[in-house]
C-alpha cells in the first residue's frame, strides 16, 4: 500500500512539464532512445540523490534563500548553454548503431544528473514529500520512495521511447525545428530559473 502511493506520487512528478522533459524529448529525437534511456537513469540517480540529502537533514539549508540563489545561477547556465546548443548544430537524423552508445551514454546520464539536481525547485518538491510522510516508519518510507523514483523512471523511459518513436518519422528538416523548440523551451526555463532565484521557487520541478 505505501509502495502504491509512492508511486502516485512519482506518477504526479512525471506528470509535471519542466526543463528535464524538454532535455528528454530533445535527446530522444535527436539521438534515439537509448540515448534518453541514459538521461533517464541520470535523472533518476539524481532524484534519488536529492531524496537522501533531504532525509539526512539538508532540507533547512535547501530553504535557504543563500542556496536557491546560488544553486538557480549554476542550473540556469547549464540550462541555457543545453537550450541554446540545437541553434548551433544542425540537427542529422542518425541511426542508433552509429551512436557510440557507451560514451554517450555516460555522459548523457551524467547530464541528466546535473540538470536535475542543479534545480532547486527539485529539493522543495522533494521536501515536501519528506515532510508529508514523516510519520512512516524508515522501511515504509524506503518503500514510498522506491515507489516514487521507479514511476519517474519508468515514465521517462516512456516519455524517451515515443519521442524515439515519433523521430522514426520525421525528416531531419522537422527534426531540427522540434530540437530547436525543445531548445527554446530550456532557454525559457533557464531565464525563469535565474528570475527564481531571486525572487523566490515556483517552478516545475520535472
Amino acid at each position: 500500500m505505501i509502495y502504491l502511493q509512492g508511486v502516485l506520487y512519482g506518477m504526479t512528478l512525471a506528470l509535471l512539464i519542466g526543463p528535464v522533459f524538454f532535455a528528454l524529448l530533445r535527446v530522444s529525437i535527436e539521438r534515439g532512445f537509448s540515448s534518453g534511456a541514459w538521461m533517464a537513469l541520470g535523472i533518476a540517480v539524481s532524484e534519488s540523490f536529492v531524496i537522501a540529502l533531504v532525509a539526512i537533514g539538508v532540507a533547512q539549508l535547501a530553504e535557504t534563500k543563500e542556496f536557491q540563489f546560488y544553486l538557480g545561477i549554476v542550473g540556469g547556465s547549464m540550462m541555457l548553454v543545453f537550450g541554446l546548443f540545437p541553434f548551433f548544430k544542425k540537427v542529422k537524423k542518425r541511426t542508433e548503431s552509429k551512436i557510440n552508445k557507451k560514451a554517450q551514454g555516460y555522459k548523457l546520464a551524467i547530464e541528466g544528473f546535473l540538470l536535475n539536481v542543479l534545480n532547486p525547485s527539485v529539493y522543495l518538491f522533494w521536501i515536501g514529500a519528506v515532510a508529508f510522510n514523516s510519520h512512516l516508519k524508515d522501511n515504509e518510507m524506503v518503500s514510498f520512495f522506491g515507489g516514487a523514483i521507479t514511476t519517474v523512471f519508468v515514465t521517462d523511459l516512456l516519455k524517451a521511447y515515443l519521442a524515439n518513436y515519433i523521430r522514426g518519422y520525421l525528416t531531419e528538416k522537422i527534426l531540427d525545428k522540434v530540437n530547436k523548440i525543445a531548445g527554446a523551451a530550456l532557454i525559457c526555463f533557464a531565464f525563469w530559473l535565474f528570475y527564481s532565484a531571486v525572487n523566490g521557487f515556483n517552478i516545475p520541478a520535472h
